[in-house]
């Protein structure tokens, strides 16, 4: 029987043309299958021993770079890669948040992309941010997760953002703030519809539970946010009463879920603190409750004058209730101190719920600087007074606003920076040469040296980047036999282009710094 089999096959015509004129392919087809395989197989193994570790090189390069351009510190980084995974491991910079370094990576504040930093797939951090943390306890979190949801209410209206899985949760969260009390109430939740999982429920219904102690009989203003994996608070209670229910409320324990954040009292204040800086140096003085706040100040004068220029005379004074850290209110005066930049002279204190503000400022553009850290100790409930004297230039100055103007040209060809630095060019040196030999032609007049960067990356670290460059030209001219008292750093961010930022050379050309002529100072300063 094999035989008949055989000749039936043998007297077959193949249906198309034979590659070899014989009327046969030169091998058995299940054979050609088998070396396609193969084939495959050999460009699938290429791909991941040859081709995949140059797309990791090159994400790897990417991201180091994305980073660098906002500032941040690679030193205590780990970055760990599995092809097109990453996982961060180390410690933050100071004034980093988890939430910004996860923004800066994703190049989106959009907590729900399934693929962000150009071509990265998953990212994991494990970093300590020293805001929650002591010693060197780590915290996890995914950026894919799907729950995120942000409430502020001042008691009379709630502001409901982010995204929850489906209509359930949304509608717990909003149900909540009306059994609060809460009138307006404007909802911009997305629901993704997604299906609701057991562990986001328990922390909806957490959350819940915190929002119905948060009405207007009961807080001043509430700022809550919620992801997957943390819930952070920060809320100003009207009285003793009201901030232990949120703090009974947010006590519930849940695996895998960290809960920080605290209460202000407003009728319980005790903190007596005071900032006084005079056009070099900051003096910090005043009792603090908790060693977070402590560093909050320091950190709000060494963003104003560096590190070096910070006297810390803060004493701790023990807290008069569990439920009450003030922190919104070391929030307020830091906000103040932070735009004490070089050359300006005042004092900010807070007792109380008084704030008050002295200062000297040489024009209306500084005074507004420092006006608009104020908005926030507004809406915390802080009485703010103001006491900022507006000195304006004589006529020498328009003179020697005139002698800068001509420099403009050379001053924005030469001082200019690379993404990310402060670092001063042999060219810009020499140009600045030029600027202090105009400025020491005219002893009494005050120079406001404004930092300006591009608008890539985040606006406050573009801020804090930007007077960093105004502080190192500052300390350029200063040490060029001109007083240090004249010159006046102050860092604009990307607020003030000059250029488009959409080309390489429009933002190259908003990475600058300018000369602003502001008054004649007081003949006590020289």
């Amino acid at each position: 029987m094999s035989q008949t089999v055989a000749e039936t096959e043998s007297n077959v015509q193949p249906a198309y043309a034979a590659p070899d004129g014989a009327g046969r392919w030169p091998w058995h087809e299940s054979r050609s299958w088998f070396w396609i395989s193969v084939a495959f197989g050999l460009l699938f193994l290429t791909t991941i021993f040859l081709i995949a570790p140059k797309i990791q090189r090159q994400l790897d390069q990417q991201v180091r770079l994305r980073l660098v351009d906002a500032g941040i510190d690679l030193s205590q980084l780990e970055l760990d890669w599995d092809y097109r995974n990453l996982r961060v491991n180390g410690y933050l910079p100071d004034g980093v948040s988890l939430d910004e370094f996860a923004t800066i990576l994703r190049g989106t504040s959009e907590q729900n992309s399934a693929f962000f930093a150009k071509g990265v797939r998953h990212l994991w951090l494990n970093v300590d941010d020293g805001t929650f943390f002591s010693g060197g306890t780590g915290f996890s979190s995914s950026v894919d997760d799907t729950l995120s949801v942000e409430v502020t209410s001042d008691g009379a209206v709630a502001k409901l953002s982010g995204a929850v899985q489906d209509e359930l949760q949304r509608s717990m969260l909003v149900e909540a703030v009306l059994e609060a009390g809460v009138e307006n109430i404007f909802d911009q939740l997305d629901v993704l519809a997604a299906p609701a999982t057991e562990s986001a429920n328990e922390r909806v219904s957490l959350l819940a539970d915190m929002l119905r102690e948060t009405g207007p009989t009961q807080i001043k203003r509430s700022e809550i946010t919620m992801t997957e994996t943390d819930l952070h608070y920060r809320i100003t209670a009207r009285d003793k009463q009201g901030a232990l229910a949120i703090e009974k409320a947010a006590s519930n324990e849940l695996a895998d879920f960290r809960i920080t954040g605290g209460v202000d009292v407003l009728s319980n204040h005790s903190l007596d603190l005071n900032a006084r800086t005079d056009g070099e140096k900051i003096t910090l003085s005043g009792k603090v409750r908790s060693d977070a706040q402590r560093k909050r100040l320091v950190f709000a004068a060494t963003e104003a004058v560096g590190d070096r220029n910070v006297i810390d005379q803060l004493t701790m004074a023990k807290p008069t209730s569990v439920a009450s850290d003030a922190m919104t209110q070391v929030d307020s005066i830091a906000a103040v101190v932070s735009r004490f930049a070089p050359g300006i002279e005042g004092e900010v204190s807070l007792k109380g719920n008084e704030l008050v503000i002295k200062a000297d400022a040489g024009s209306e553009a500084v005074r507004q600087y420092l006006l608009s850290a104020t908005a926030g100790a507004r809406s915390a409930g802080l009485n703010v007074t103001e006491n900022i004297q507006l000195q304006l230039a004589l006529d020498e100055s328009e003179a020697l606003q005139a002698e800068l103007d001509h420099l403009i040209e050379e001053v924005r060809a030469t001082v200019v920076f690379p993404s990310g630095q402060s670092e001063l060019s042999e060219a810009a040196r020499q140009t600045l040469d030029k600027v202090a030999d105009r400025i020491k032609s005219y002893t009494g007049l005050l120079i406001e040296i404004e930092g300006h960067t591009d608008d890539v990356g985040r606006a406050n670290i573009n801020e804090r980047l930007s007077q960093t460059r105004a502080n190192a030209v500052r300390a350029y001219l200063a040490q060029s036999s001109i007083d240090g008292n004249r010159l006046i750093a102050v860092g604009y961010g990307h607020r003030k282009p000059i250029e488009e930022n959409d080309t390489a050379e429009g933002r190259q050309a908003n990475r600058r710094v300018h000369f602003t002529v502001l008054k004649r100072p007081d003949s006590s300063n020289g």
